[in-house]
C-alpha cells in the first residue's frame, strides 16, 4: 500500500496548483493523479463524496497514489488541509508521519486574489469586494497563525516547512532548491527549469466552456495539461480585472488587520522574511 511521505497545503491562491506541478516533474516524485484529494477534509463534500477519511478507510486514499513506483517522494496538494483537524489527526497516526509544506500569502492580497478567482474565474461570488471581504470565514481563515499553531502543537515540527508565496513568485529556484532540501531530493533539477504559474486568478468569458473543463482536468494527463493550458487560457480568459478606489481602501485596511501575523508566525518558525509583506 502505497501512502504519501509528502503533503502540500495552505492557504487559497498561494500557490499550491503551481508547486504541485513544478514538484510532480522531479523524476525522484509521484504525484497523486488528481492535485487535491480531499480525503482529510472535516466535511464530506462534492469533491470527496467517493473517498473521504470519514466514511472510507486508509486503503481507499491509498488508490490515488498506486502508480508509484520507487520514487523518493509520494504526495498530494490539498490546500485546505491547513485547517483540517482531521487532516492533523490522521497523518500524524502515520507510521512514519509525511511531511509538510504550507504555503501563505500576505493576507490582503490572499483575500483579494481568492475574491477574484471565485468571481470572475469559477463564477461562485457574485457580490462586491466589500461584502466578501466582510464575511467572517473570509477573515477567520487568513488569520494562518491559529491554525498552525495547533499544527506546530502536535506535529513534529522538523516535518514541517513554511513558504511564503511571494518568495515563491520572486525567487522560484532558490525556493524549490530549499524546498529540494528539505525533502532530500536533486535540486539540480530545476536549475534550468522552466517555471510556468498555476491558477492565475484571470476572467473567464465563457462559463459553460469552462465547467466542462473543471469536470474532464482530472482525467488529463499533467503533461498534456501544461501544453493546452495556455492555449485554453488565452482563448477563454482576460486579464482585464479593474481594481477601483473602494477596493484599494480596504486591501489597505485589511492589510492593517493582519498586521500581528508577521510575529506571530516568526514565533513558529524564525527564518520567515517578510520583506515582500510591506
Amino acid at each position: 500500500m502505497k501512502l504519501p511521505n509528502l503533503i502540500v497545503g495552505g492557504a487559497p491562491k498561494s500557490g499550491t496548483s503551481s508547486l504541485y506541478f513544478w514538484l510532480s516533474e522531479h523524476p525522484d516524485t509521484f504525484a497523486s493523479k488528481v492535485k487535491e484529494t480531499f480525503f482529510f477534509n472535516d466535511k464530506i463534500n462534492k469533491f470527496n463524496i467517493n473517498c473521504n477519511c470519514i466514511e472510507h478507510d486508509i486503503h481507499q486514499y491509498s488508490k490515488f497514489f498506486a502508480g508509484a513506483k520507487k520514487e523518493k517522494i509520494i504526495f498530494e496538494a490539498t490546500a485546505a488541509y491547513i485547517y483540517s483537524n482531521n487532516a492533523l489527526k490522521n497523518l500524524i497516526d502515520f507510521d512514519d508521519p509525511p511531511k509538510i509544506i504550507f504555503l501563505l500569502r500576505e493576507p490582503s492580497q490572499q483575500i483579494y486574489s481568492h475574491y477574484k478567482m471565485e468571481n470572475f474565474r469559477t463564477k461562485r461570488v457574485n457580490e462586491s469586494f466589500s461584502e466578501y471581504s466582510k464575511r467572517d470565514i473570509i477573515i477567520n481563515r487568513a488569520n494562518y497563525y491559529q491554525y498552525l499553531k495547533n499544527w506546530y502543537d502536535f506535529y513534529p515540527n522538523e516535518k514541517i516547512k513554511l513558504i511564503l508565496y511571494e518568495d515563491l513568485i520572486k525567487n522560484k529556484k532558490e525556493v524549490l532548491f530549499d524546498i529540494c532540501d528539505f525533502l532530500e531530493i536533486d535540486k539540480k533539477y530545476f536549475e534550468n527549469f522552466d517555471f510556468q504559474h498555476r491558477n492565475k486568478s484571470i476572467k473567464i468569458k465563457s462559463k459553460k466552456l469552462h465547467n466542462l473543463s473543471q469536470k474532464i482536468q482530472p482525467y488529463i494527463p499533467h503533461a498534456v495539461q501544461k501544453l493546452i493550458l495556455p492555449i485554453y487560457l488565452n482563448l477563454n480568459s482576460s486579464d482585464n480585472i479593474n481594481l477601483v478606489d473602494t477596493d484599494i481602501k480596504i486591501l489597505k485596511d485589511l492589510k492593517h488587520k493582519f498586521i500581528f501575523l508577521k510575529s506571530e508566525l516568526s514565533n513558529l518558525d524564525s527564518s520567515l522574511n517578510f520583506k515582500y509583506w510591506e
